[in-house]
C-alpha cells in the first residue's frame, strides 16, 4: 500500500473514532434500569437517570476516569476518593446517581448527603445546581435539584416534583413534551440515536476520504506542472511551465 493512501486511511479510522468517543457511541453502556416503578425518573427524551449520569460526568472530568458501574444489592454509590470532579461533587449529581441505584433493582441503597461527598475537597460542591453547562443530547429532570442539604435523596419527593421543567445545554431549546416512558418507546429513542451516530461517522469517513483524494491529486497535477518536458529534434517550437511561468523555445 503506497504510503499516501496508508496515511489517508489512519487518519479516517482515526477521525471515526474520536467521534465514537465523543458522541458517547463507544465505551461500556452505563446500567441498566430493571425496575419499572421508578420510570418516572426518566427524562422527555426516554433516558434512564443512569444515562443521565454518565453523560452528565463527562461535562467536566476528574482527574481519574469516570465510569459508572452497576452495583448489587447492599451496595450504594459515594464519591471516590482520589479524582473527584466539581460534577460528580454536586447534589444534582448525587440526585441522579441516587436514583440510577434505586432503579436497577430491589435491595440497592442510597447513600446520604453527608456520606456520598466526604471525598469531594473544600469548596468543590454545589448546592442544587449543576456547576457545568448540561452536555448536549441530555436533559437533567426538575426532581434533580431537590434540596439534600443535611439529609438524602428522597424518591417520595422527586416524584411528587415531576420531570418538568427540564434543563438543557443553554444553547438549545427545552425538549418538547413526549408521553410517559415505556420500554417501546425506550427502543425507538435509541435506534434512532443509533442511526444518527452511524450516519454522523458515515459522514465523517465520508469527508476523510475525499480531503485525502483532493491532496493526492493536488499533489499529482503540481509534479506534472514542475516536470520539464524533453526537447525533442525536429520540434518547432516547445512551452515548458516553470515555478508557473510559461516560455517559449523557438529553433
Amino acid at each position: 500500500m503506497q504510503p499516501l493512501r496508508f496515511s489517508c486511511l489512519l487518519a479516517a479510522v482515526l477521525t471515526v473514532n474520536q467521534f465514537a468517543q465523543n458522541s458517547g457511541v463507544l465505551g461500556a453502556s452505563p446500567p441498566e434500569c430493571f425496575d419499572f416503578d421508578y420510570t418516572w425518573s426518566w427524562n422527555s427524551l426516554q433516558q434512564t437517570p443512569c444515562q443521565v449520569t454518565a453523560d452528565l460526568a463527562q461535562a467536566c472530568p476528574g482527574i481519574a476516569p469516570f465510569k459508572l458501574e452497576p452495583i448489587g444489592p447492599g451496595q450504594s454509590y459515594t464519591v471516590q476518593k482520589y479524582g473527584a470532579s466539581r460534577c460528580q461533587c454536586s447534589t444534582v449529581f448525587y440526585c441522579l446517581i441516587s436514583a440510577c441505584a434505586l432503579c436497577q433493582g430491589s435491595g440497592r441503597l442510597v447513600s446520604t448527603w453527608q456520606e456520598y461527598s466526604f471525598n469531594c475537597s473544600l469548596g468543590s460542591t454545589s448546592m442544587s445546581v449543576f456547576p457545568e453547562d448540561i452536555p448536549y443530547g441530555t436533559a437533567v429532570p426538575q426532581w434533580a435539584f431537590q434540596n439534600v442539604a443535611g439529609g438524602s435523596f428522597s424518591p417520595t419527593t422527586a416524584e411528587g416534583v415531576g420531570d418538568r421543567p427540564e434543563s438543557v445545554n443553554p444553547r438549545l431549546s427545552t425538549p418538547t413534551t413526549s408521553p410517559s416512558p415505556t420500554k417501546h418507546h425506550h427502543s425507538n429513542v435509541g435506534a434512532i440515536a443509533g442511526g444518527a451516530a452511524g450516519g454522523g461517522v458515515a459522514l465523517l469517513l465520508a469527508v476523510g476520504l475525499l480531503t485525502c483524494y483532493c491532496v493526492k491529486s493536488r499533489r499529482r497535477r503540481r509534479r506534472e506542472e514542475a516536470q520539464v518536458r524533453p526537447h525533442l529534434p525536429g520540434t518547432v517550437r516547445e512551452t515548458v511551465l516553470t515555478h508557473g511561468m510559461e516560455t517559449k523555445d523557438s529553433m
